[in-house]
């Protein structure tokens, strides 16, 4: 199975898709970074733990290192690649800059969080990557290589939108699909702006 995403990968990287790698695709970066050093369309979502091994991995001491520097440092290892350090706040970094998601979650942690969090940034790279290519009309003012950065704010901010939101419905009871159904309305609350939704509406109750 790992032989088989090192070829996806690989063929990926020679059509300059964007990649969102996590769980054992974390492995195999682990044991094969030079997979993934210098794509810079791609980005890696660790945890605490996948976090430590790859700073191990990459020679960069974890315990000598101030925590908010850490994911800067790792990026800079793997040359350029977007890496979203997962935690009590999340820290994201492509190596230049650092974006810090700090809102408000809910008060227990689901498994398959993560899950949910690796495809709201794919979903938000696939969105940029139509954008870059303009698939409708733009200013075109936002870069290629801050798409990653991007995208990976946006889910991260999302993501603790729907935790908030499930966990004030069912406590201690949520479950990550409780967290799926709030999607929708967490990002039409961040993302969506007023005079949008109100052609929305409006485009509904004419049909």
């Amino acid at each position: 199975m790992l032989e088989c995403a090192k070829g996806i990968i690989t063929k990926a990287k020679e059509k300059g898709l964007p990649l969102v790698i996590d769980a054992d695709g974390l492995y195999l970066v682990q044991n094969h970074p030079e997979i993934i050093k210098g794509y810079s369309n791609a980005i890696l979502t660790p945890n605490l733990v996948e976090f430590k091994r790859l700073c191990e991995r990459m020679k960069i001491n974890f315990e000598d290192n101030h925590k908010d520097n850490m994911a800067g440092l790792l990026s800079q290892a793997f040359g350029g690649v977007t890496i979203v350090q997962k935690g009590q706040y999340d820290l994201i970094s492509n190596g230049n800059e650092v974006f810090k998601v700090d809102n408000k979650g809910g008060l227990k942690r689901c498994g398959g969080q993560g899950d949910i969090l690796s495809g709201l940034i794919a979903t938000f790279m696939a969105w940029g990557s139509a954008y870059y290519n303009k698939l409708w009309q733009h200013e075109n003012s936002v870069s290629s290589s801050e798409i990653p950065m991007l995208a990976s704010y946006a889910a991260c901010t999302l993501v603790r939108e729907c935790s908030c939101s499930a966990f004030k419905k069912f406590g201690r009871s949520v479950q990550t699909s409780d967290m799926v159904n709030e999607i929708g309305h967490s990002f039409q609350k961040l993302y969506e702006r007023h005079e949008l939704s109100d052609q929305i509406e409006n485009f509904g109750s004419n049909l």
